[in-house]
């Protein structure tokens, strides 16, 4: 009964299925910059506690625990991708994407649990939170500027023309929408291999959950890419005012791209961090 009170709660806190119906209200309804705050930081503390609850104190009865966690990876991440695939809302839409995102990142747990891959599992599961971070608050950042004009709201017509009125925030959400989906070279793509690789290499439920996250990534791709088409390949309707982004968003947009950037081309810097993190979690 404990076990499950526990998974129940920090279930809810991440917002996995079927603990996740505040998510797309709370995010839909909060200033943007609120959003994309909600979307990294709670999510990646409760990551940290699942691994001091999981891993440290229930890692001896992880057998227990295991197929719980493997049903909730499966279910988050497909429930997730489906439901953003009908959203107008981009904002609406990186709401359920966090869900999956969230599905993918149990699958590392899910991968530690077997012998076979109990460092794998854990180095996939915190690169993710930190290739996540970045990628997820450089696209609500993107949002938030686009909103500084009166009246504009997050749906997809909002970003129609944008590539050619505002070519810096086009180019930088199309390298976020890129990473998210996990294409290649960008810190998504890193993510989501060494996830994948690990549940393989750990086999059994795990090993399946990896086929469903490469049938998910697919699936995801259509509703990241259409953003893209918008921007470059739909114009807006009306002449929209121009947009000005002042000169701390301007900076946390391109410090959020480079990492985006820099974890693709040289994943290993970071890898040699949560390798070590890791170890140190399992001694």
């Amino acid at each position: 009964m404990g076990l499950a009170f526990l998974t129940t709660g920090v279930a809810f806190k991440i917002a996995a299925v079927p603990f996740h119906y505040w998510t797309p209200d709370a995010y839909q309804g909060s200033p943007t910059p609120v959003t994309g705050y909600l979307s990294v930081v709670p999510k990646v503390g409760a990551f940290a506690l699942i691994l001091r609850l999981f891993v440290g104190a229930l890692g001896p009865i992880s057998a227990d625990w295991n197929i719980v966690i493997v049903v909730l990876a499966a279910t988050t991440m497909t429930l997730g991708n489906l439901v953003a695939l009908t959203q107008d809302s981009v904002k609406r839409m990186l709401a359920y994407s966090s869900i999956a995102h969230t599905g993918y990142m149990l699958i590392g747990l899910a991968a530690w649990s077997s012998p076979n891959s109990r460092i794998e599992g854990l180095e996939g599961l915190l690169f993710y939170g930190a290739a996540y971070a970045a990628m997820n608050l450089g696209a609500f950042g993107v949002i938030a500027a686009l909103q500084r004009r009166t009246g504009i709201s997050s749906q997809l017509e909002s970003f129609a023309g944008l590539g050619r009125r505002e070519p810096f925030l086009a180019i930088l959400m199309t390298l976020f929408l890129l990473s998210l989906t996990g294409i290649p070279p960008t810190a998504g793509f890193f993510a989501k291999a060494y996830i994948i690789l690990a549940a393989v290499q750990a086999g059994g439920p795990a090993g399946i959950l990896a086929v469903i996250a490469v049938l998910n990534a697919a699936a995801a791709a259509f509703y990241y890419l259409r953003v893209v088409v918008y921007m470059f390949m739909r114009d807006p309707r009306g002449e929209p005012a121009p947009i000005v982004v002042g000169r701390l968003m301007r900076t946390g947009l391109i410090v959020s791209a480079l990492l985006t950037v820099v974890l693709g081309l040289v994943p290993g810097l970071l890898l040699t961090l949560v390798g070590n993190a890791a170890r140190a979690l399992t001694l």
